[in-house]
């Protein structure tokens, strides 16, 4: 059973068909993540350009709602040139697909919400990707080795950041389009272990499958299961298994467990209508699909539709979201209604643009520039490609490479239907920068085509009708060739035709830009008269002209040769010969041999015309790669089927299919020339020392395959160093370290030696570039370094480290503080070294309050001033004056330090404390009393705790222990008059230690008792 391509008219599967057995085995096998996300390699030299419809890329819609009419799809991506993508299926804001950017089958790919793209596979052949409702993983389909030439699909899984790549399936069967349920846990696909197309559901690591469909007939394919009903999945049926054939496919729902038939989703008017591809909203009430039918009709056209599906079949109306001119398919929403589709990439499906491709059939793009409308007839009769209906333009287009690779010129049909124009337009590589080829004489009604580049770049061959037209249009004129500066548009020569009647087309110009290779003949007439053939013509004398074709061989005049291609090395020219022949003319012995049918061994007449078509159908339009061993052609499968580009091996004749499997067709190929330009260099040089001269010699190779022109080298040289000659093998080279080294050829090598002195010491860096007006298809090995280690004169030995800083500083303490007049105070002004070195050029200046007598100073110092001597490391020194004060008062005492040496702590270098003198005071109370009276003295101000005597003068005063004032300095004492004491006034006296004798303000008065004891009386 022939599944390739199955669930979609061009879908892209290249690798041969997949046959179906019996059985149903699952397994899992997993790989490391290493397989699921690689760096990709270094893509293969150049690139080979072709024109074509049938691109496709994933496009958006952002507003679904309303009609759909001149609603068209925008690039999801804002990738330029666009990458081949396909297979679109989201989960919240990310987006699963399929792409050939990195290889030449489709890997997977993520589109996160950021817009950033991940590639999560590598080495698979990929489609139908879906994400989990945890968003944590994808599953999807790969066509796996099935044995010789086969290929099975098979179901796989993988995380969304690359990573845990496993093979869920491992039958002999195919299975194929996977479907989350919706908890995570089973997936829904397709397989043909009956030998039919049914649905199946199995947990997603698990070893068994359970079969969901048994249709009688036909084929159950494109299961949808609904993400919020586990009960509900939708598929298509198709009646008579013809899965390339959408016209009979109808979708069906599953609503139940035991349900083995589906019921069709589409009732009441639209019963009959197609509908195919089912894809769920996310809230599992709508239904998204294509169909080909309108309320109008049917048509080719596939239109997106959601319809609400409560049950099935459902008769609500079905709401058309898109109807675009392309072919659209995987309908996938975004959050807000947005819609994802794949299509083609031009506007309208039938519109060829230019496009390119790697050698390897990795990464086609288009780069965005329409070429022509083809005639969609062109599917079921070839020969609507060059003689379309008025509508469509005829495929004369051709595009080619300049010598340097970076500008392809095309030929391009612009302007509205009826009025349609041919130029030669001119577009960067990439597609972009298009303008248009000026050519000074240029017609109104002018066609071109077949732009030819010199090999200077810098002149074009140009195929022109004056007027343009139709093939049948009865005034077109005949195809001429003119040679136009491609700067200024001049016209510098034209080749003269030899007959009137014929077309003179498809130039192309030797190597070495001496001779012009031409098609000359008659196309555009009854199949038994056309001819074509090959002709010469020197550039210098363009009317000197040679019949390539009638010196080739003794052949009818009535041979069509065409597209003729010099080989890079011009010794060989490569043209196709109708009907299936692509022949190889060597140019200096004159011989001709066989590239294509590989059946014959010998140019002939009618190459490949026997009963049985050869496999490499109509071989056509032979571009060769830049080193001359391999070419790039297109080919057909038969007459009317469309062109494919194929790689020939022009050493063994191997052929690789290039394009087989894309949609549209692929034609008039062109290989994009580049070189690679590498420098290398020694990576150091012997050490010199300051002004000292060393040389150093690169070596530039042109590693091809083209030749370089305009090949340079340049050497930069840090401020350390200084370039004093620089000299090449080949060109010139200038004092600022340049060499213009001119056209390298390939495999040629140019040595460039350069003399550098040393200015500065240290690590040099010499930096060389190589590089050439041709596109580097590595330019990695572009650059060079060279370290010129350059030894500076020894400095002279460094002074001697000056020796660690002193820290000297300075306290002050008063004892006690508060004093008392009269008594003594102890001033100690300690001066500490907390520094590492000694202390020197100390001085202590003390300052005391005004007044104080000072009664001792220490040795060499005054009142106000000592000279201290040197501190050691961590040494101390008090400084001790003893105060003798005489009156009270509130004042402050300072200690400042000064040093003539070093000191990391100035702030330390004063010190401060306060100093209070209080001059302790007693009264009386009362201060008259009788003899025998006690008398209470209260005292202030006095010193805490140390004892005081209290005295009458004159007078006796009673034996008493001393009184002891209290921590604010108060007491109250008892002082007695004795009863035989003396009258009279008294001073009462406190004295103790610490403070000078203190008197009452006031004497004491003792008086006669008024009333006399009574016992006195009777003495």
């Amino acid at each position: 059973m022939q599944v390739s391509g199955a669930f979609r008219r061009g879908r892209v599967r290249v690798g041969g068909a997949l046959f179906g057995v019996l059985v149903v085995l699952c397994g899992l096998i997993g790989l490391p993540p290493a397989m699921a996300q690689q760096e990709p390699q270094d893509p293969p030299a150049g690139r080979i350009a072709f024109s074509g419809p049938g691109h496709r890329s994933i496009g958006l819609v952002d507003d679904t709602s309303g009609s759909a009419d001149g609603k068209t799809s925008e690039p999801l991506l804002d990738e330029r040139p666009a990458h081949f993508d396909e297979d679109p299926a989201t989960r919240g804001d990310l987006v699963v697909f399929t792409s050939l950017r990195d290889e030449a089958t489709a890997q997977v790919y993520l589109r996160d919400g950021s817009g950033a793209v991940r590639r999560l596979t590598e080495g698979r052949d990929a489609a139908h990707p879906k994400l989990s409702p945890d968003g944590r993983w994808v599953v999807f389909d790969s066509a796996e080795p099935a044995g010789g030439q086969r290929t099975q699909r098979d179901l796989w899984r993988v995380r969304t950041d690359g990573t845990q790549l496993t093979r869920l399936t491992t039958s002999a069967s195919n299975e194929t389009w996977p479907s989350f349920s919706p908890d995570g846990e089973r997936i829904a696909f397709a397989g043909d272990a009956t030998g039919r197309w049914q649905i199946y559901t199995r947990e997603v690591t698990g070893a068994f499958a359970q079969q969901r469909t048994r249709e009688p007939s036909g084929a159950a394919v494109q299961p949808a299961w609904n993400p919020v009903d586990e009960d509900r999945i939708a598929y298509t049926f198709d009646p008579d298994g013809n899965l390339a054939d959408s016209y009979d496919q109808q979708v069906r729902v599953l609503s139940s467990p035991g349900q083995t038939t589906g019921d069709a989703l589409l009732g009441g008017d639209r019963a009959s209508w197609t509908s195919f591809w089912p894809v769920w909203r996310a809230d599992g009430e709508c239904l998204l699909f294509l169909s080909h039918d309108l309320p109008s009709g049917r048509f080719t056209t596939n239109y997106v539709y959601r319809v609400d599906v409560s049950t099935a079949p459902t008769t609500n109306t079905p709401v058309l979201m898109l109807d675009e001119v392309r072919e659209v398919d995987s309908p996938a929403l975004l959050p807000g209604g947005r819609l994802l589709v794949a299509r083609t990439t031009a506007c309208c499906f039938n519109v060829a643009q230019l496009q390119d491709i790697r050698p390897d059939g990795s990464d086609p793009r288009s780069l965005g520039v329409d070429v022509l409308h083809e005639d969609p007839a062109a599917a079921e009769d070839s020969s609507k490609l060059f003689e379309p209906d008025p509508d469509y333009d005829p495929w004369t287009q051709r595009q080619s490479y300049s010598p340097d690779g970076a500008t392809i010129a095309v030929s391009a049909f612009s302007g509205p239907q009826g009025d349609r124009r041919q130029r030669i337009q001119l577009v960067d590589a990439d597609g972009s920068n298009r303008r248009e080829l000026p050519i000074a004489d240029r017609g109104q009604d002018d066609w071109e085509t077949d732009a030819a580049w010199s090999p200077d770049g810098t002149k074009m061959a140009v195929a022109r009708r004056s007027p343009g037209g139709q093939p049948g249009d009865q005034g077109r004129g005949k195809s001429r060739i003119v040679i136009v500066e491609v700067a200024t548009g001049e016209v510098l020569g034209r080749v003269p035709p030899r007959n009137q009647a014929e077309d003179d087309t498809q130039p192309v110009f030797s190597p070495d830009g001496e001779r012009l290779a031409f098609s000359r003949g008659q196309l555009i007439v009854p199949e038994e008269q056309r001819y074509n053939h090959i002709w010469f013509a020197q550039v210098g004398k363009l009317e000197q002209q040679r019949n390539v074709t009638e010196e080739l061989c003794d052949c009818p005049e009535l041979v069509v040769d065409d597209s003729a291609a010099f080989s890079p090395d011009g010794a060989s020219l490569a043209f196709n010969r109708e009907p299936h022949g692509l022949y190889r003319y060597e140019i200096v012995d004159e011989s001709c041999s066989v590239v294509l049918p590989e059946s014959e061994d010998s140019c002939r007449d009618k190459p490949g015309d026997g009963d049985d078509p050869p496999e490499h159908f109509q071989p056509r339009d032979l571009s060769w790669s830049p080193d001359g061993s391999s070419a790039v052609f297109s080919e057909r499968a038969s007459v009317n089927a469309p062109e494919h580009l194929s790689a020939v091996d022009m050493r063994t004749g191997r052929i690789t299919p290039l394009t087989q499997g894309f949609p549209g067709r692929q034609k008039e190929a062109t290989w994009q020339a580049t070189v690679d330009v590498s420098v290398s260099a020694p990576e150091r040089t012997d050490e010199i020392d300051v002004g000292d001269e060393v040389p150093i010699s690169a070596q530039i190779t042109n590693n091809g395959p083209a030749a370089a022109p305009g090949a340079t080298a340049e050497l930069t040289v840090p401020d350390g160093a200084r370039l004093t000659g620089i000299d090449s093998t080949t060109g010139t080279c200038g004092q600022d370290g340049r060499c213009e080294l001119g056209l390298l050829e390939p495999d040629q090598q140019v040595r460039v030696t350069a003399t550098v002195v040393g200015v500065d010491g240290g690590d040099q860096r010499l930096r060389w570039q190589a590089r050439s007006r041709m596109r580097d298809s590595r330019p990695a090995d572009n650059t060079a370094t060279t370290i010129v280690p350059v030894v500076a004169p020894e400095p002279p030995a460094p002074p001697p480290p000056p020796p660690p800083p002193a820290a000297p500083g300075v306290t002050v303490r008063a004892d006690p503080n508060p004093s008392y007049v009269g008594g003594r105070t102890d001033v100690t002004f300690t001066v500490r070294n907390a520094g590492p070195s000694p202390a020197t050029g100390l001085t202590l200046d003390m300052a005391l309050p005004p007044g104080i007598p000072v009664t001792a100073l220490p040795p060499g110092c005054s009142a106000s001033r000592c000279l201290l001597p040197d501190l050691p490391p961590g040494a101390e020194r008090p400084v001790v004056l003893v105060l003798a004060p005489k009156a009270a008062l509130d004042g402050e005492i300072t200690g400042t330090l000064r040093t003539t040496g070093t000191d990391t702590t100035p702030a330390d270098n004063v010190a401060r404390t306060p100093y209070r003198v209080l001059q302790p005071r007693i009264i009386s109370v009362p201060e008259v009393g009788e003899p025998g009276f006690v008398t209470s003295v209260r005292g202030f101000d006095f010193p805490p705790g140390v004892p005081v005597r209290l005295n009458w003068t004159p007078g006796i005063t009673a034996a008493a222990a001393p009184t002891i004032p209290g921590p604010d300095g108060r007491f109250a004492a008892q002082l007695l008059i004795l009863p035989k004491d003396r009258l009279g006034p008294r001073d009462i006296t406190a004295t103790g230690a610490g403070f000078s004798p203190v008197h009452v303000p006031e004497p004491f008065l003792v008086v006669a008792p008024a009333v006399p004891p009574p016992l006195m009386g009777r003495r």
